[in-house]
């Protein structure tokens, strides 16, 4: 039986341990060897055209926007379902943000919802530059056709998959592609915290075309550019760029965490189907598509309680399942477009939208149960027992 008192936890062994003290016995801490290798194997694990790791995965949201060409005023449609780095990321470079529906169950931005999102910027005569589909807890937007709907309207695809890395989706021809593949979008992202598949500590990444991704490392060292001549030294800042590097002992963590993705997903899945198990013949709904587990990397199991009808609070029952259960939950997550800041600045305010109802609803049900690999398979079902009882 698994300590479980949280939602998401890093696994860590001895191989990681030897790695990291390797990297703390090399020449370079920071901008040696160790971050190449990081990138590559990003690169190599989901078949990216080009990829590139930086100091987190709010950070890599900011670089990519930025290395894209998202600056002032443009507009950026974003989930309202997601963490708040996904909207913030092009905020910082003065962008615009229209928070747009989601479906109700899965949290996912659908196909319809960004046409409503189209459609009500039309309205007040003004165009979106891009979309950012998030991959919420591990499960794939529908790709495909929000790349046709995009092309239709010129819009950029920046997939948010965050949560998603070792996550794979079909085609309509049943082709599989990888998340960060970009195979549908201009860019991909991924963060390395703690709870996601894998850990570099804190840490995140960029996968997108050679061209993006040279720009995106430019962006991440200040915007310098060195071998530009033959004189070992010099070196120009091209652009006006950050230091948002990751470094050397973050990337030795990483790059062993990579060789255990495999291993990762398959306990997740196996995890997931457990919680299915477990869920039936109970008033307890999930954010899961069973036709999808096997190619998801679950980051989140998301519950949905109809509270109100058991005559509790999501508050009581995520109190009890810690303090009487040492069961711990979250909540994934508090709609963006709700939090104070937004609710001023968001384009959705400023243009009296309607409310994004869906998304309402998928919130007020909505509850984290714990998922990382360390736990047993037994869990889900102490998890469940524990919930229910609960309820009754």
């Amino acid at each position: 039986m698994a300590d479980i008192n949280s939602y998401g936890k890093q696994d860590i062994n001895q191989d990681d341990i030897n790695e990291v003290i390797k990297a703390l016995k090399s020449p370079a801490l920071t901008g040696g060897s160790y971050v190449e290798s990081f990138a590559t194997a990003l690169k190599n694990a989901v078949n990216a055209p080009s990829a590139s790791v930086c100091a987190n995965g709010t950070v890599a949201l900011h670089l990519l926007y930025q290395a894209l060409g998202i600056t002032q005023d443009d507009i950026v449609i974003v989930p309202t379902i997601t963490f708040m780095a996904t909207a913030n990321g092009a905020r910082y470079l003065g962008a615009n943000i229209y928070f747009a529906d989601v479906d109700p169950l899965s949290g996912l931005l659908t196909v319809e919802s960004i046409q409503n999102a189209i459609n009500d910027l039309d309205q007040h005569n003004l165009k979106a530059k891009a979309v950012v589909p998030v991959h919420m807890g591990g499960q794939a937007c529908d790709m495909p056709k929000i790349r046709d709907l995009a092309t239709k309207h010129n819009l950029l695809v920046i997939e948010d998959a965050c949560h998603a890395l070792g996550t794979t989706y079909e085609d309509s021809q049943g082709k599989s592609h990888k998340v960060g593949a970009c195979s549908h979008s201009d860019g991909v992202v991924f963060s390395f915290h703690p709870v996601k598949t894998i850990t570099s500590g804190e840490g995140g990444g960029i996968t997108s075309s050679v061209d993006i991704i040279q720009t995106v490392k430019a962006l991440t060292g200040h915007g310098i550019i060195r071998n530009v001549n033959d004189q070992p030294w010099y070196h120009e800042m091209q652009m006006l760029g950050y230091n948002y590097r990751i470094t050397d002992i973050q990337s030795a963590l990483g790059l062993s965490q990579m060789q255990r993705l495999d291993q990762f997903v398959k306990k997740r899945q196996e995890l997931i189907n457990q919680y299915i198990k477990a869920c039936e013949n109970t008033p307890i709904k999930f954010a899961v598509n069973p036709d999808v587990v096997h190619t998801t990397s679950w980051h989140l199991f998301v519950s949905h309680i109809d509270f109100n009808k058991h005559h509790t609070t999501r508050t009581n029952v995520m109190n009890t399942l810690r303090n009487t259960h040492e069961i711990g939950s979250q909540v994934h997550y508090i709609p963006v477009h709700s939090q104070p800041y937004w609710r001023k600045n968001s384009l959705n305010s400023k243009l009296n939208s309607s409310e994004l109802t869906h998304a309402l609803e998928y919130y007020q049900s909505c509850l984290s149960l714990p998922l990382f690999p360390l736990m047993d398979l037994t869990d889900p079902k102490r998890v469940i027992d524990a919930l229910q009882d609960i309820l009754k």
